[in-house]
C-alpha cells in the first residue's frame, strides 16, 4: 500500500513538472519571437541609417519593414538550409519587392536595331587557340578596373557597362603614356540618345553605347561628372567649341552568342557587356558562385547589363565568371558577383551568352 502511494506521488510531482516545463516553455516562445521582432526592428534601423534610407511616413515606413522582414527571413532561411554554392544576404534592395527592383533598376533594351550589322558577321578571337586561355584571368589585377559605381534610380546600367568596356581599353591607349580612367557615364546618356538610347527610362543597350564611342569618343568622369538623371543636354553639341574626348575607339563586336569559349577569349584581352536577367535570389546575392538552381533568373527578361572582368575556377573545379555591376559595393562580393560559367544552358546563367559585346582601339 505505501509503495502504490509511493508511485502515485511520484507519478504526480513528474506531471506537474511536466506541466511546469510546458508552460515555461510556452512562455520563452513567446518571449523570443516578441525579442526576435524587436531584434529585426534594430536591424532595419541600423539598416536604415547605413543605406540613409528615410521614408514619407510611418505608413511607408511599416510597408518597407515588412518587406525588409520578409527577405531577412528568406535570407537566413537560405543560408541556413540545403548545400548551396553561394549565400544571400541584405544590400540597399533589402526594402522593395523584386518587382520594384525590376521597374526601378531595369535598364536594358534587348532591340538591337541602329546597330552596324558588320559588328555581327566578325570575331577577331576566333583563331585564339582555347588552350592558350589561362585557367584563371582578373582584369582588376592588371589595373583595367576602375571602382564599382551607384547608378541609383536611373535605369542606365548600359551606359555604366559602355563606359567600363572602354575604361578596360584606358590603360593601353596612347601608349606608354595611358593610363586608367573613369570615363563619364552621363555624356552617354545625354547624347547616345541620337542611337536610339533613352538615357535613364529603361530603355538602351551597350552595342549601341559603343558605336557612340567609337564615332565620338568619350569624355573623363571628372569632366562630365554622373548626375543620377537625364536632366540636362549634351555638351557634345556641335554648335558649340567641344573639349577633344579623352579616349576613342575603332569599333566593337559582338561575340558569337551562345558560346561561353568564344565569351571567354573575348574576356581575357578586354573586359565584355553582357546583358542579362535577373531574379530574387541574384539581388540578394552576397558571396560565392551563384548558380540559378530554381531557373528563375534564365526565365526572367533580359533587364540589365554588366561587365565581365574576369574568370576563374574554384578548387571544386567550378567554372565562373566575374561580373562588374553598378549596384554599389553592398551587392554581392563588394561590388561584384562570380556567376557559374560552363553550364548545360547554352544561354548562360542568367540568359548572359545572348549577345556579348566589346570594343577595341
Amino acid at each position: 500500500m505505501a509503495f502504490r502511494l509511493t508511485l502515485e506521488l511520484i507519478l504526480c510531482v513528474v506531471l506537474v513538472s511536466n506541466l511546469t516545463v510546458s508552460r515555461a516553455s510556452s512562455r520563452s516562445s513567446g518571449l523570443f519571437e516578441a525579442g526576435d521582432s524587436a531584434n529585426v526592428s534594430l536591424v532595419f534601423d541600423n539598416w536604415m541609417e547605413e543605406h540613409g534610407r528615410t521614408y514619407a511616413n510611418s505608413e511607408e515606413k511599416a510597408k518597407r519593414f515588412a518587406i525588409f522582414k520578409a527577405k531577412r527571413f528568406d535570407i537566413e532561411n537560405f543560408n541556413r538550409h540545403g548545400n548551396h554554392s553561394f549565400t544571400l544576404g541584405l544590400n540597399a534592395f533589402s526594402d522593395i519587392t523584386y518587382e520594384e527592383f525590376d521597374e526601378i533598376y531595369g535598364c536594358s533594351f534587348f532591340d538591337i536595331s541602329n546597330t552596324n550589322p558588320s559588328s555581327f558577321s566578325t570575331f577577331r578571337y576566333q583563331d585564339f587557340k582555347i588552350d592558350d586561355l589561362p585557367e584563371s584571368w582578373d582584369w582588376r589585377s592588371q589595373g583595367a578596373v576602375t571602382n564599382v559605381k551607384i547608378q541609383g534610380k536611373c535605369g542606365a546600367c548600359w551606359a555604366f557597362a559602355t563606359a567600363a568596356v572602354v575604361e578596360g581599353l584606358t590603360p593601353f591607349y596612347n601608349k606608354p603614356y595611358g593610363k586608367l580612367m573613369n570615363l563619364s557615364v552621363q555624356e552617354l546618356i545625354t547624347c547616345s540618345k541620337p542611337y536610339g538610347n533613352k538615357g535613364c527610362d529603361g530603355g538602351g543597350n551597350a552595342i549601341r553605347g559603343l558605336r557612340y564611342v567609337t564615332d565620338y569618343g568619350l569624355l573623363r568622369e571628372e569632366e562630365y561628372p554622373y548626375r543620377f538623371a537625364d536632366d540636362q543636354s549634351c555638351v557634345k553639341d556641335p554648335a558649340r567649341d567641344l573639349p577633344p574626348p579623352d579616349i576613342k575607339i575603332s569599333g566593337y563586336e559582338v561575340v558569337p552568342e551562345f558560346d561561353e569559349i568564344a565569351l571567354a577569349k573575348a574576356v581575357y584581352h578586354q573586359p565584355v557587356a553582357v546583358m542579362h536577367s535577373t531574379s530574387s535570389r541574384f539581388i540578394n546575392h552576397r558571396g560565392g558562385i551563384f548558380m540559378d538552381a530554381d531557373g528563375e533568373c534564365a526565365k526572367n527578361k533580359i533587364s540589365h547589363t554588366s561587365t565581365l572582368v574576369g574568370f576563374g575556377t574554384n578548387a571544386l573545379g567550378e567554372d565562373y565568371w566575374i561580373m562588374k555591376g553598378s549596384w554599389g559595393t553592398s551587392w554581392g562580393e563588394h561590388g561584384y558577383a562570380r556567376i557559374r560559367r560552363n553550364t548545360r544552358n547554352k544561354r548562360g546563367v542568367c540568359n548572359l551568352a545572348n549577345k556579348p559585346v566589346f570594343g577595341y582601339l
